[in-house]
């Protein structure tokens, strides 16, 4: 029998290990004062908490110990023994620290043995002693390091978060010395002191085998000629560590810098971890060290993104979704959990542990570090936070799941003794960091049979038959959450619904204070907080997971992550600075602890769109499958067999998770890729009902998913359940459905011949394109010669990489350049074009700004470049859309340059606008500075940059946003002086749209003056249809009926849905309704009826047509859904949503309003017949007037309801834009 090892004999075997460290004070920097009294303090805080528990349960404190208690303390203690004692091992020679996994023999207690697998047995990595150091650069200090050097550290300001780790303030940067080493050697008035270091810089001036001398002789170079140091471009930086750290990287071939992974297949973060983890502790305890290192890893991470992603030319995002930083790494793995779910049904349980450093059973060799430190916890961040993963990966792969080897056979989650027989299916777990930096772990695991887990050892009740294990219990399980329902009877299983439920021991006292559900064996071995959740049959579990699985980490959540394609320093720079992270997820990062792990094969797939499918090699290989796996779905065959390869073959054993990234369920491509995806087929022919391609795509692969796959779509309970296994809200999954119903009412309708294929294809309207003018002709031939500049560029770059030291790019610098100093048609360069300058065209409305910029989008299709179009609403990209077709894309600049509308949302970089050559944006005095600054950004940072094309006008209406709830007018981005050194500026001054004379000369003069109230009485003389200020709802009626051509344009919501109403009540009062709906305007439910104009309010389907600002009549009602006719012929489907009002909160209602009458704003961009304008307010905001009267060509085609008065009648002018922002 092999002996057990004592704690004795384990001291014994630590005592052996060398520690030593190079620096004197290497434990005394970085340690902020008052620090000692920390330790002390919670002790006593804990003494006062135990007095306090051992008074008030004195009654409970009696009861005699049960054998299972007995049994989960032995087996506690055994694991506490391993993580302290037997977790790690090292290297008999050099003192190498190593880890060793949980094995079942844990309650044996065999004596550790040796490492004989050290990385000092081999020459590939370098494993540092405190022998190899030279005699001269021992026993210094911190503050003689500080000297040496020829260059500074900068790391940020000092901060450290309350209770937990020093938190990264800044990027890491290095610059020279303001003086150079030996004239800071001169400046030490101790003589001693100054003669020692003059003999180690002499030592390192002539050590070969140290770069030290080549940066002191750099930075004498440099100085002279003000030649910056970046530590961040390789030729700057190799062997940059000898001369930072002399003590600790003497030679030039201990540097990391130096490693070059792509020629010797050697790591830089192995090479760093393994001096880490060496004998030298100053490696750990340095957090310059640490962030100089995190930086670097990060800075050649994000740009070899960078350069990947322009030689393939996609994404950056898509390069680093194998990173875990990177959003797209987590979304992988939540798709991953999606998949989990789909074939093992809900996880049976859900576990969190949260470490606790004050009492976590720190490691032999941590504890002897601290007592000669005197360092508490949290102030040995590596040591502490490597070894906290190390023994949670352990536990849960080995004690919990048995998964680390194959010699497991009890465990907690298996208790069964069979022989290779596993009952844990699969399990998944990702360590998050707290916002005190400590790490902790979740972990899901799904069972075969819940009944075969060691159930005894899973308590929700306070052990009172231990009283120190009793107020453990009590001290760290308790919750201010409600945990578990009150039960006084025994532990035991229930079936609850065709499912075995542990139903727990939760007496009164334990519900009293929520006590968490919590291993009896692990608590009090890890002395750590946990809760242990068991899955009732529904998704509640999967929805609380997935809300943390599906985003980074918080440090990574913002995704601005490169700056310019010419400079790979800016391209990592934003990215390495916004990074405030704490020291332990540093440490992680650069250690090679798996954040998320699951036991299953994991593979990531795209399934292709319908006109993809030709070149689809995986699925060929799939059509090509064995008789006997015909029966296989395209996902089946996919996690059975190895597709990679040439002729695939199954997998031997183990189960395979993947990935699916599907389309929207909102887009019928989705039912497609489902179909592709879930049904066996041996030809793509078997996915479709016949003659599928004469129906509209609107549900073209929907009506083959309801037939093929009728279990999933047949019905909504059944799409219910689908989506519900997703793990979505049940707003969003209301929607989905929804969405579903209206596919079935537009087959059914179909099916019965009420709609037919004329209703589902739109007419598209080509553009009518007047010719140029000789300044248009000029304007458009400038937009020419910027795309052929532009693609000269890039067909003679053959290497993006470009070396810069500025740190960052000011988007708008001042400048003294006023808009109408730009105006002037002499200062048009039209000679040379700056293609890398945006091409903005301004000018009064009529002035033909459409006309150049419809020029421009043809001469790009005509010559096959791809043009994107984007507008401030999305009502007008539309109409892009129905004037080109499918040859453009059009969307709202929201959309297109990833800015929310939601507020409280940060804005993203859209990578993806790298595909296109033209992107054109209309109306851009319609945006506010902050979306321009944006999109300047946007711009400047995508890998290959198109021309971009603007044109609006600053004196029309102003951009409109909510603050804090509150709607206003807000300065146009055009109005900022500072944006105009950006950009080649073409004014246009000849008026094509109006018409009169008189009525032009009206319109400039209110462009830029307020009119007095005899000019306004002279333009509205004869036309006004209402003396009376406050019309009555028939003279409202009466003007609107006498004049049913002209739209009507209010300044107010309020009086437009007045007009609305009044219009309705009259046109269908002999009509039954066909229902009461909600509409989006929180008035209550209003009767519609068959014919009834209406207007779309928010952007459900953009590619047909349900856009905010769409107007249509309604066609007819189906169940819940309503089809409108749209003004092209086009019928959409409207149905009920449900989505978060920033005001209203959980809102449901049909997204539309009546639309007899508009708002004023929604008339922007439109060219009107004729116009009925209702100033029902006192106020109008700046240029609104303008733009809602400069919309017809002619007096004669403007009525009005109201007579205008001047206060309403405001120019924009940088005064009244500073009064509004006032």
């Amino acid at each position: 029998m092999p002996r057990t090892w004592s704690s004795t004999e384990a001291d014994q075997f630590w005592s052996l290990r060398k520690m030593s460290c190079v620096l004197r004070d290497t434990f005394q920097v970085g340690t902020p004062e008052g620090e000692e009294g920390e330790l002390t303090e919670r002790h006593n805080r804990d003494e006062e908490q135990r007095v306090q528990f051992q008074t008030e349960y004195a009654d409970y404190l009696s009861r005699e110990t049960t054998e299972n208690a007995e049994r989960s303390i032995t087996i506690a203690n055994d694991l506490h023994f391993w993580a302290v004692y037997r977790s790690w091992t090292f290297c008999q020679d050099c003192g190498s620290i190593d880890k060793i996994k949980l094995m079942p023999s844990f309650e044996s207690k065999l004596p550790v043995k040796w490492n004989k697998n050290c990385h000092c047995k081999d020459v590939r990595y370098i494993v540092p002693c405190i022998e190899n150091i030279p005699e001269c650069l021992k026993n210094l200090t911190y503050a003689d390091i500080i000297t040496l050097r020829p260059v500074q550290m900068h790391v940020g300001d000092y901060k450290r978060l309350q209770h937990g780790y020093r938190q990264k303030t800044n990027m890491c940067r290095v610059t020279w010395s303001n003086l150079s080493p030996e004239e800071k050697i001169s400046e030490i008035s101790e003589d001693d002191l100054r003669t020692k270091l003059y003999n180690v810089y002499n030592f390192l001036m002539s050590y070969k085998e140290s770069a030290y001398a080549s940066f002191v002789k750099k930075r004498y170079r440099s100085i002279s000629t003000e030649k910056k140091l970046n530590m961040y471009i390789s030729e700057n930086s190799e062997g940059i560590e000898c001369a930072l750290w002399p003590h600790l990287y003497p030679k030039r071939s201990w540097c990391e810098t130096l490693i070059k992974g792509n020629t010797s297949r050697l790591s830089l973060k192995v090479a760093f971890f393994i001096k880490v983890f060496s004998s030298i502790v100053d490696y750990a305890m340095d957090y310059e060290l640490l962030q100089f290192h995190y930086d670097l890893w990060l800075f050649k991470t994000v740009s070899g993104a960078i350069s990947t992603a322009r030689k393939l030319h996609c994404s950056p995002a898509r390069a680093l979704n194998a990173k875990t930083f990177s959003p797209g790494y987590w979304k992988m793995q939540h798709r991953l959990l999606q998949d989990a779910v789909d074939q093992h049904g809900y996880p049976s349980l859900f576990l969190t542990i949260s470490p606790y450093e004050w009492t976590f059973p720190m490691a032999h060799w941590i504890n002897n570090i601290a007592n000669a430190s005197g360092k508490g916890p949290t102030h040995l961040p590596a040591y502490e936070t490597i070894h906290i993963a190390h023994v949670l990966e352990q536990m849960l792969r080995g004690y919990l799941c048995g998964s680390n080897t194959n010699k497991w056979s009890k465990h907690i989650f298996n208790y069964n003794n069979i022989k290779n027989f596993s009952n844990v299916k699969t399990y998944f777990y990702r360590f998050e960091f707290q916002q005190r930096g400590t790490v902790h772990v979740h972990l899901l695991v799904w069972l075969k049979n819940v009944k075969n887990i060691q159930h005894n050892l899973i308590r929700a009740d306070i052990p009172w038959e231990n009283p120190e294990l009793a107020f453990l219990v009590y001290k760290l399980q308790r919750s201010d959450k409600d945990a578990l329902a009150c039960n006084e009877t025994a532990t035991k299983f229930v079936n609850i619904n065709g499912n075995d439920v542990l139903q727990l021991y939760h007496p009164q006292e334990a519900f009293a204070i929520n006590l968490r559900c919590y291993l009896s064996s692990v608590v009090p071995a890890l002395r750590c907080r946990m809760d242990l959740q068991f899955s009732d049959g529904n998704d509640m579990l999967l929805r609380y997971v997935s809300s943390y699985v599906s985003k980074t980490s918080d440090a990574y959540s913002n995704e601005k992550l490169f700056v310019r394609s010419t400079s790979p320093y800016q391209a990592a720079y934003r990215h390495i600075k916004e990074m405030n992270v704490c020291e332990p997820e540093m440490w992680l990062y650069m250690s090679s602890v798996k954040l998320s792990w699951t036991n299953s094969r994991t593979k990531e797939y795209c399934p292709p769109l319908s006109e993809e499918m030709c070149d689809n090699s995986i699925h060929k290989k799939y059509l090509k499958r064995p008789k006997n796996a015909e029966h296989l779905s395209f996902l089946q065959w996919l996690r059975n067999y190895q597709h990679t390869c040439v002729n695939p073959k199954p997998y031997k054993g183990g189960n395979t998770l993947v990935s699916i990234r599907y389309a929207s369920p909102f887009r019928d491509e989705f039912f497609f890729q489902d179909l592709l995806m879930n049904c066996p087929h041996t030809s793509l022919s078997d996915l479709f009902i016949p003659n599928y391609e004469q129906l509209p795509e609107q549900f073209r692969y929907f009506s083959c998913a309801v037939i093929n796959r009728v279990s999933e779509w047949g019905d909504l309970n059944s799409a219910r359940v689908h989506f519900e296994r997703l793990g979505h809200r049940d707003y969003y999954i209301n929607n989905l459905l929804s969405h579903i119903a209206s596919l079935h009412a537009m087959l059914k309708l179909w099916d019965r011949a009420v709609l037919n294929r004329s209703n589902f294809i739109p007419n598209i309207n080509p553009v009518s394109i007047h010719k140029l003018d000789q300044h248009q002709t000029a304007i458009f031939q400038q937009i020419v010669q910027a795309m052929t500049n532009r693609n000269e560029h890039y067909s003679s770059i053959d290497d993006f990489g470009d070396v810069s030291d500025d740190e960052d790019i000011d988007l708008f610098a001042q400048s003294s350049d006023a808009p109408e100093q730009q105006t002037k048609l002499e200062c048009i360069p039209f000679t040379v074009v700056d293609w890398k300058k945006f091409l903005l065209i301004t000018g009064e409305a009529g002035t033909g700004k459409s006309q150049i910029i419809f020029r421009s989008i043809e001469w790009a299709l005509e010559n096959d470049l791809k043009v994107l179009i984007a507008t401030p609403t999305a009502l007008l990209a539309i109409r892009y859309e129905n004037s080109f077709g499918e040859d453009v894309s059009s969307e709202t600049i929201h959309s297109t340059f990833s800015y929310p509308v939601d507020a409280n949302k940060k804005p993203t970089i859209n990578w993806n606008l790298s595909c296109y050559d033209f992107i054109f944006v209309d109306e851009v005095s319609m945006i506010t500075r902050r979306i321009l600054q944006h999109v300047v950004a946007t711009i400047s940072q995508v890998a290959i940059r198109p021309v971009v094309v603007m044109c609006g006008d600053c004196q029309q209406q102003q951009p409109i946003e909510t603050v804090e709830g509150v709607t206003c007018t807000t300065p146009s981005a055009l109005l900022d002086k500072t944006f105009y050194h950006l950009v080649h500026h073409y004014k246009l001054t000849v008026q094509y749209r109006v018409v009169d004379p008189h009525y032009n000369s009206f319109l400039q003069h209110i462009r830029y003056w307020q009119p007095t109230q005899r000019l306004l009485d002279y333009i509205q003389n004869g036309r006004i249809l209402c003396e009376n200020d406050y019309p009555s709802d028939e003279e409202i009626m009466n003007a609107v009926s006498g004049h049913a051509d002209a739209t009507v344009l209010t300044i107010s919501r309020k009086a437009a849905m007045k007009v609305n109403a009044i219009v309705t009540a009259y046109l269908f009062s002999e009509t039954n309704p066909l229902a009461s709906v909600q509409c989006d305007d929180n008035q209550g439910p209003i009767p519609i009826y068959r014919g009834m104009r209406l207007m779309i309010t928010q952007n459900r389907d953009k590619r047909h047509g349900v856009v905010n600002g769409q107007e249509g009549t309604i066609f007819l009602m189906e169940n819940k859904t309503i089809f409108i006719k749209l003004r092209n012929e086009g019928v959409v489907a409207v149905y009920l949503i449900t989505y978060i009002h920033p005001e209203r909160g959980k809102t449901t209602c049909y997204p539309f309003v009546p639309s007899y009458a508009l708002t004023m704003t929604k008339s922007q961009g439109q060219n009107l017949k004729k116009i009925l304008l209702w100033f029902d307010s006192p106020k109008c905001a700046p240029g609104c007037a303008y733009m809602a009267l400069s919309r017809v060509s002619k007096a004669e085609d403007l009525y009005l309801l109201t007579a205008m008065k001047r206060a309403q009648v405001i120019p924009v002018t940088s005064e009244n834009m500073m009064h509004i922002e006032n």
